[in-house]
């Protein structure tokens, strides 16, 4: 392994452990080594504005910075799909940091060019990167309750279960907050049914299994409000389910 693969991986497994510091001192020095611009260089800007914006959410430039130009070599480069997730890391980065109108505006900018792009993953994880920042705000949980089902449905019709649960989960959320814990358990129960479903179609045992550990935060959430309601032997279940094969 040469010295920059050793730095990035260096970087990476500090991340992993949220030495958020040292995967920025481990980047930095990658980044003196690079000598051209390609996706291993954009991939190494999208790093260290993930770093950056980890370390201070608040502060904007150094984020920002390495996200707009590991944006501009896909760009160059003609990666459309690359440049639409950087679209969308900006908008984080902006959320995250404040910067609502801006944040709104990035994902926008993303979810347009999914649709010229034609990529139905992509069309629906725009549409829920927008759903998660509108429903921060009171005011914009019903867009984005909007903008879920949308996305659940792209993504069910045609099979990205992942997107399709994501979206799931943040109208679980939503249904929460509006109609009370209750009424959410009882659909969590239901969507980890589906799961069930799902999982019951892949057929090898380490990649179902995989899978089901991906989707860990449904079982989470649902367990969460089955001890809020004082349900202690469902939350065992629910915690047995995950579990399985």
């Amino acid at each position: 392994m040469d010295e920059y693969s050793q730095l990035i991986k260096q970087g990476d497994q500090a991340f992993q452990r949220e030495k958020t510091l040292d995967a920025i001192r481990a980047y930095t020095s990658a980044e003196a080594l690079v000598r051209n611009e390609d996706d291993e260089t954009a991939e190494l800007f999208y790093k260290l504005s993930q770093a950056y914006a980890a370390l201070s959410p608040k502060e904007l430039e150094k984020p920002l910075d390495y996200a707009r130009k590991a944006f501009e070599i896909h760009k160059k480069m003609g990666s459309r799909d690359l440049v639409i997730m950087d679209l969308l890391n900006m908008a984080y980065i902006n959320h995250n940091g404040g910067n609502q109108k801006e944040s709104i505006s990035s994902v926008d900018t993303a979810l347009n060019a999914a649709n010229e792009l034609g990529d139905e993953s992509l069309v629906s994880t725009c549409m829920m990167s927008k759903a998660d920042m509108l429903s921060s705000k009171s005011s914009g949980k019903k867009e984005a309750g909007e903008l879920y089902h949308k996305a659940s449905d792209i993504a069910e019709k045609n099979g990205i279960w992942d997107n399709y649960f994501e979206a799931q989960y943040g109208l679980l959320e939503i249904k929460r907050g509006k109609d009370g814990s209750e009424a959410a358990f009882s659909e969590a129960l239901e969507l980890l049914d589906r799961v069930d479903k799902v999982c019951s179609q892949i057929k090898n045992k380490k990649e179902r299994g995989d899978f089901r550990k991906s989707l860990s935060y449904l079982y989470d959430f649902a367990s969460d409000i089955a001890m809020e309601l004082e349900n202690v032997e469902e939350a065992i279940k629910i915690a047995q389910r995950l579990r399985e094969q």
